[in-house]
């Protein structure tokens, strides 16, 4: 998936919030891509139970540049 960053307007480190108001990819039932700050993002894995859920380390995503995820 490409993707070009314009500065994230909504952003989040709080996996909870930033899946339901920031996110900017979603494939239902299996993650979610979400902005912890306007220059980075982050992975959050679906499971079956909560406790099984994931999120990743923060990601570098550039300003203005076209970057393949």
């Amino acid at each position: 998936m490409w993707v070009k960053n314009l500065g994230a307007k909504k952003f989040s480190a709080n996996s909870r919030y930033g899946v339901e108001q920031s996110s900017f990819f979603t494939l239902e039932g299996a993650f979610t891509l979400w902005f912890d700050s306007p220059t980075s993002f982050r992975v959050y894995v679906y499971a079956k139970d909560n406790i099984n859920t994931r999120s990743s380390p923060s990601a570098f995503l550039p300003l203005n540049q076209w970057v393949n995820i």
